[in-house]
């Protein structure tokens, strides 16, 4: 507009007063309106992406989003010194409560094998989380049918996860770093996810967003998230809204050859 000679300055003020926020800064960055719906805006691939790996006694916390009729998706997440996380693996998969057992067990000893470093020390997963609210919903499925139940029959003790929309805002808090400053010990994410491990994750994060946008309403911080892709973010959500916290005194699970030989957790 600036470069538009049939416009004086009154007029030029009068459009842009019509603007939105995100349209304004649409229009002086260049970056696609699309994208001025997202969730989580401060998400950097340069910054959030690390090559970094777990400590053997970082513990694990786990959750799944459960569906009847398209796959499960599943996410793990290590929770190191003062209480920073990194999203270390994930699973997309369809079946019954034991072959997602016999699957999560063989994917979480595969994790301690990429890890390293003594099994001793290794603390494995310390809670697992899952959201039902797919299940409990479906008008097909008998109400007596106790999902929770058949899954701790396989050995998989599963507590209800958190679904509050805080979640939203506990994970934004968790991605900030100050971007005026330089990166540093003092300046980093809480949360990182491992490259090259977590696509679907990654994808989910970066591309989640609010149902419904209007390039130029003002939209309300209660707005309803975008159901789709949004499954692979919501399992991270509900981890971070429980508040995992690093313990050096947390107790073992066992791993044999083959995946859990025992699990000792509080």
């Amino acid at each position: 507009m600036d470069m538009n000679p049939y416009l004086n300055e009154d007029a030029k003020k009068r459009i842009m007063a019509e603007w939105s926020p995100e349209e304004r800064e649409a229009r002086k960055t260049g970056r696609p309106m699309q994208f001025q719906g997202l969730v989580y805006k401060s998400l950097e691939e340069s910054v959030h992406l690390t090559d970094e790996k777990p400590d053997t006694h970082w513990p694990l916390w786990f959750c799944m989003d459960a569906h009847p009729r398209k796959p499960a998706q599943m996410c793990w997440i290590a929770v190191g010194p003062g209480d920073r996380m990194l999203v270390v693996d994930e699973l997309e998969m369809k079946g019954t409560p034991k072959e997602l057992a016999d699957k999560i067990f063989h994917k979480e000893y595969q994790i301690r094998q990429w890890i390293g470093g003594p099994s001793r020390a290794y603390k494995g997963v310390q809670k697992r989380l899952i959201d039902l609210s797919a299940i409990t919903l479906d008008s097909d499925i008998n109400d007596n049918y106790d999902l929770l139940s058949e899954f701790r029959k396989v050995g998989l003790p599963f507590s209800q996860a958190n679904r509050s929309g805080v979640g939203y805002t506990v994970v934004d808090k968790l991605l900030y770093y100050d971007k005026q400053k330089p990166l540093g010990p003092f300046n980093q994410p809480q949360l990182k996810f491992c490259r090259d491990r977590v696509p679907n994750t990654w994808f989910s994060m970066t591309h989640l967003i609010y149902d419904d946008y209007r390039d130029r309403g003002s939209r309300d911080v209660k707005e309803k998230v975008k159901d789709w892709g949004k499954d692979p973010s919501d399992c991270l959500r509900y981890i971070c809204v429980d508040r995992p916290r690093f313990e050096m005194n947390l107790s073992p699970v066992v791993y044999g050859e083959e995946g859990l030989v025992s699990c000792y957790v509080r």
